[in-house]
């Protein structure tokens, strides 16, 4: 996904809006103005970092992170979300020229579990590898919502191709949430770590929106779009555990930790590909669909999860319909 993502950087690339109806939009007969309301749902698979458990057959150095023995790592396996996009949009018909707003909000949660795969392994986290555990779960939340405001020029390449080439305004904000648990056999005793990432940050995006007219009403689309955003990333982790202090005496804890905040600079690459299939009704309204697949991705967006694993990247992926009419 990361491959797919910056190869079409190289072609003007980088985050997400909600153009629309090129063809239809420049017409010498068309009114001064023309206004879009659209909605569209996704279905997206996060990726990132989503390991929660670490199973080894002896300790780790938590500072130096050397390992001693062999490890496996456990990763939660996320599933497709629902989410949704809302837009709005003005075509300015005598400047050949578009502005466009969207609203993107996308929410998941999920969830995994094992045993440890031997009784002499040790189970936990890098901070908190232990021998009386032997049951662990996980979860992992994401939340984003990214709102963007953007102007377009429409651009005409023959009788088939249009090109909005676009520039804006665009603020993310995510959060990351995972929570790994720890039992022994008969579940008296308990450890459970649980690490939350967020950052909003804000900054310009480029992009453009391509068409290309196969019949009257059927048209091929490739949407590429990228924004460079600067922010803080804000990063916490909180422990709560009963644990065997003399294995009959079990003593409980509970420790919260907040790192220190980064001021960050973040990458985001979107692009997708789809076809749209117009309806004209009325003498200035037309109704639009659109499916296709979205490729989006965070580049670091996070603090690195050192009692974890390295990769802070953030993305979603998957299938998209969008209903959009103008008038």
């Amino acid at each position: 996904m990361e491959k797919l993502s910056l190869y079409c950087l190289f072609a003007l690339t980088t985050m997400s809006v909600i153009p629309a109806n090129l063809e239809n939009h420049v017409k010498t007969n068309a009114p001064d103005y023309t206004y879009d309301m659209n909605f569209t749902t996704l279905f997206l698979k996060p990726s990132g970092n989503f390991t929660y458990a670490i199973d080894s057959s002896a300790n780790l150095n938590a500072f130096t992170q050397h390992q001693y023995a062999t490890i496996t790592r456990h990763a939660i396996n996320p599933s497709y979300n629902f989410a949704f996009d809302l837009g709005a949009q003005v075509t300015l018909h005598k400047k050949n020229a578009l502005l466009m707003g969207n609203w993107e909000h996308f929410l998941s949660s999920d969830f995994s579990g094992f045993t440890k795969l031997s009784s002499k392994n040790e189970l936990g986290t890098l901070l908190n590898l232990n021998d009386y555990s032997t049951h662990a779960t996980g979860n992992a939340t994401y939340q984003l919502d990214k709102m963007n405001i953007v102007y377009g020029q429409l651009i005409e390449i023959g009788q088939t191709l249009n090109m909005n080439l676009f520039g804006g305004l665009s603020f993310s904000r995510i959060k990351q949430i995972i929570v790994s648990n720890f039992t022994n056999e008969d579940r008296t005793l308990y450890s459970s770590f649980t690490t939350t990432n967020s950052i909003s940050a804000v900054g310009p995006e480029i992009g453009f929106d391509l068409h290309y007219k196969i019949h009257k009403t059927l048209s091929f689309k490739i949407y590429c779009a990228g924004d460079l955003l600067t922010g803080t990333t804000k990063s916490n982790m909180s422990n709560e555990s009963k644990i065997p202090e003399y294995r009959e005496n079990p003593v409980f804890n509970h420790i919260d930790f907040k790192l220190q905040d980064y001021f960050k600079l973040v990458s985001v690459l979107t692009q997708k590909i789809g076809l749209t299939y117009n309806l004209n009704f009325k003498e200035k309204s037309m109704f639009q669909l659109e499916a296709g697949y979205q490729v989006q991705l965070y580049l670091n967006p996070f603090h690195v999860n050192t009692y974890i694993e390295n990769n802070s990247n953030f993305g979603l992926s998957g299938p998209y319909f969008k209903a959009d009419i103008a008038f």
